[in-house]
């Protein structure tokens, strides 16, 4: 009896002992999941109901349960009860969740702890330098001491979400935060959104008005529901405020962020930092530059030399382009060494134009080597209408004349009916064989670009040149085309010149801001960010043409340029481009 006694004793004591590691569950409340009521409990003596209210009304859990109820990808998971085991707070905000799950996939237990800490944002950075002749792109991280790891890490600047869902504006506040750089949010480009938008779009539960299949990148789905918005943010420093950067203490102190800023070359990104999110934002970058899905964004190189407007495959363009229609041969020399001279090295030809020989002899001379120089030129209506043979000769001549080996740009001059698209696929095989740079368009309408499009095609086009100045503005085609990541280059961007300047409009502001009336319209296409084909034959205009990046046009003068074009206007020129695809 002693000896039952003792061990009633010590079975009592065991069972003290066992309570006392594992409290007793309490129920705080239930939520409703794929329309199951599923309790809520927890053995924490300080996460009282309106704590755990608190918890259940955040926007981690509330995420949470949306994928739950997500029909797609969570069909066969059956919760049964959730236990919250910490919380932890931001101040007023509920930070993280820890919590266990009991939940089966067709009948079978799976791993249920959940840590839920919701959305995050993170911007990678890349910096050209604006003055001096550095090519190299460089980009911002953050070293910072990180305490899961026990090291300090180089990453990329990043932050939590906030409640109202704007990536962007987080985005573009955590720059201001850890970096001191100002953005404004439609200057960052959300590359989760770009790489996986028609998943995005994908309505799965059109009772409850739709939610998404993807919301963002997954760094641990294993243990973790935090999902990432990668931003790409692009822009143009002087090397002396980029160096003021290097070594910067930065952060929020006071909420213990110790932050020191570190300035690397772009492309060692991926030697110097082995931060996860650098690393998927470089990828998705290469990629979508690959597939032509990184949207137009002009941002000049130089204040004083060669602006650019990077290519949606990766390479840039000069913005400020000299065309050679109509140069007769015998001044060719002499205009070509003048728009040397002026700081051209943007030079637009064609075959039609009947001078590229000469043009050729006269960029031998001018002294400038050949990979400073940025030609292009287009091929013309005959070859497209003998076939993809007279295409290839037509560019292996247009080589020979220019005394180039490459192009940087060949353009399919006009959309000739049921030619233009098998002209595009053999400009796709010089393409790949190396003797263009990038493919483009020329005079293409939409309706011309939905054709090529859908006859398949591999390469994407960068360019369409068209006929745009504020006497032939035709916004909906240009915003079409900037949508579909091709630039605009701007054929005629002085229109006809001399008397065809003299309207009221641009007579008024040319005296306003004290410029030529050619600067105002050059001025008004830069910052449409469009690539401007000017042409004149004097020196002392090829200089005033490219002085234009020291003024800027107000808003209200950029909007009564736009108003010059009359709908007749676009009408008449669209019925004439008509007529050229056949002539």
């Amino acid at each position: 009896a002693e000896m039952k006694d003792d061990q009633n004793d010590d079975s009592s004591t065991d069972q003290v002992v066992a309570d006392q590691r594992q409290p007793t569950l309490r129920k705080l409340a239930a939520v409703v999941i794929n329309q199951c009521s599923i309790s809520i409990t927890t053995r924490e003596a300080n996460i009282t109901p309106e704590i755990a209210s608190r918890a259940i009304a955040s926007k981690p859990f509330q995420q949470w349960i949306q994928n739950m109820e997500c029909k797609s990808s969570a069909a066969a998971m059956e919760v049964y009860s959730i236990e919250i085991q910490n919380i932890d707070f931001f101040g007023m905000k509920v930070g993280f969740i820890k919590m266990l799950v009991d939940c089966s996939v067709d009948g079978t237990r799976i791993p249920g702890i959940c840590f839920l800490r919701g959305a995050g944002v993170a911007v990678l950075i890349s910096l050209r330098i604006l003055d001096g002749n550095d090519e190299d792109m460089y980009s911002i991280l953050v070293e910072q001491p990180r305490l899961p790891v026990g090291k300090i890490i180089r990453e990329l600047p990043a932050g939590m979400m906030d409640d109202n869902g704007n990536f962007s504006g987080v985005a573009a506040m955590e720059l201001k935060e850890e970096c001191g750089i100002e953005v404004k949010e439609e200057n960052l480009i959300d590359l989760t959104e770009l790489a996986y938008k028609e998943q995005q779009a994908h309505v799965i539960n059109a009772k409850e008005g739709g939610d998404f299949l993807f919301n963002g990148l997954y760094p641990s789905p294993g243990g973790c529901d935090e999902f990432l918005r990668l931003m790409y943010y692009e822009h143009a420093v002087k090397r002396a405020d980029l160096a003021e950067l290097e070594g910067k203490l930065s952060g929020l102190r006071e909420h213990g962020e110790l932050i020191q800023l570190r300035v690397v070359k772009f492309n060692d990104i991926w030697k110097c930092c082995n931060d996860a999110k650098a690393l998927c934002a470089l990828q998705l970058l290469s990629e979508l530059k690959r597939s032509g899905k990184i949207p137009i964004v002009c941002r000049p190189k130089t204040q004083e030399a060669e602006p650019v407007i990077p290519l949606n495959n990766g390479n840039f363009i000069p913005q400020l382009a000299f065309g050679t229609y109509k140069i007769a041969i015998e001044e060719c020399e002499t205009v070509i060494e003048n728009a040397i001279k002026a700081g051209y090295r943007h030079f637009d030809c064609a075959s039609i134009y009947g001078n590229e020989a000469a043009v050729g002899k006269a960029l031998q001379k001018c002294g400038v080597s050949r990979d400073k120089l940025y030609i292009c030129s287009k091929v013309w209506n005959d070859a497209q209408r003998k076939g993809r043979k007279a295409v290839r000769a037509s560019l292996l001549r247009t080589l020979d004349d220019l005394m180039c080996e490459y192009l940087d740009l060949y353009l399919v001059h006009w959309p000739v009916p049921a030619c233009h698209i098998d002209t595009y696929k053999e400009l796709e095989q010089l393409h790949n064989e190396g003797f263009i740079r990038s493919i483009g368009l020329s005079n293409y309408s939409q309706e011309d670009y939905n054709e090529l499009i859908s006859a398949g095609i591999s390469v994407q086009p960068v360019v369409n040149q068209i006929e745009v100045s504020p006497l032939m503005y035709r916004p909906e085609t240009i915003r079409f085309f900037h949508k579909k990541s091709l630039a605009i280059g701007a054929s005629k961007s002085l229109h006809r010149g001399g008397d065809s300047l003299d309207t009221d409009i641009i007579k008024g502001l040319a005296m306003k801001y004290g410029k030529t009336k050619a600067q105002i319209m050059l001025r008004w296409a830069f910052q449409k960010q469009l690539i401007l084909l000017a042409k004149t034959s004097k020196f002392n205009r090829m200089v005033e043409n490219r002085d234009i990046l020291t003024f800027s046009l107000q808003d209200e003068d950029i909007a009564l340029l736009d108003s010059i074009t009359t709908a007749d206007d676009i009408k008449s020129r669209a019925e004439l481009e008509l007529v050229r695809k056949v002539s």
